[in-house]
Order: C-alpha cells, then sequence, then structure tokens
C-alpha cells in the first residue's frame, strides 16, 4: 500500500487499528499507530470534523505516553499541538 493510498484509507485503517491496541505492543508499534492518528487527525481537520480530529490525537497521545517526549520528540510535539488546536476551536463553537 502505498503513501497515497494510505491517506486516501486513513480513517479505515486507523478504526480497525483501535481494535487492535494493546500495552504490550512495542513502543516502536504504538509509535507508528500514533503516526497514522496524527494523520486521521489532520484529515478529519481539513473537513472540518474537530470531534472527529479529537478523538484520534487522544488516542494518539495515549499511544504515544509519556516517553514520547524523549523517544519521538516531534510527532508528540506536532501530535499535542494540533490536540490543543482543535480542542480550543471546539470548545469556542
Amino acid at each position: 500500500m502505498g503513501e497515497e493510498d494510505i491517506n486516501d484509507e486513513v480513517f479505515d485503517i486507523v478504526n480497525q487499528l483501535n481494535h487492535a491496541i494493546e500495552p504490550s505492543q512495542t513502543k516502536s508499534h504504538h509509535y507508528e499507530l500514533a503516526i497514522l492518528k496524527l494523520r486521521a487527525g489532520r484529515k478529519a481537520s481539513d473537513s472540518t470534523a474537530f470531534d472527529t480530529a479529537i478523538k484520534y490525537l487522544k488516542i494518539g497521545k495515549e499511544l504515544l505516553g509519556e516517553d514520547g517526549w524523549k523517544e519521538e520528540y516531534e510527532l508528540t510535539l506536532n501530535s499535542l499541538s494540533k490536540l490543543c488546536i482543535r480542542t480550543v476551536i471546539m470548545t469556542k463553537r
């Protein structure tokens, strides 16, 4: 599956993967899932589906955990920044 295919199907992919998330999975697996959640969150935001974006970004935040800041700084920064912005937008509605 190419990058364009992933972008086209990102909602279906992350919704299916939500059922497969387990705490026993490796951190690298969680970080890969968090990347997909960030992509889904961005895509949802682009279509002004902020509730959906927040849902994906919150799951991504949980997947990153406390170690995300040390091990995946850019991913954590991007994910949490997007989450904060979307949350503010939703509270002002």
